[in-house]
């Protein structure tokens, strides 16, 4: 998966990019301005819908102002679990 055109930190980003190279689907969730919000418009994160070949690639904000929890994205998380 190539979310090369989703980053905005440049620390993080090539990080992000390595990461995320052999993930077919994404759940990413984070705090508006954050690299996991930007992660959340990639047209295959957050799809609801999961096949037991994906690989499904997770990120979430750190420790920053008003950040997205982790039980925010729960359901999601099990419905790639469950498949």
């Amino acid at each position: 998966m190539n979310i090369s055109k989703f980053v905005s930190n440049k620390f993080y980003g090539q990080k992000d990019i390595k990461k995320f190279e052999d993930c077919s689907k994404l759940i990413s969730m984070g705090a508006v301005g954050s690299s996991s919000h930007n992660y959340s418009k990639h047209p295959k994160a957050n799809l609801s819908q999961y096949d037991k070949c994906d690989v499904v690639g997770i990120s979430i904000n750190g420790n920053r102002k008003n950040r997205v929890s982790i039980e925010s994205f729960v359901d999601e998380l099990n419905l790639a679990i469950d498949s």
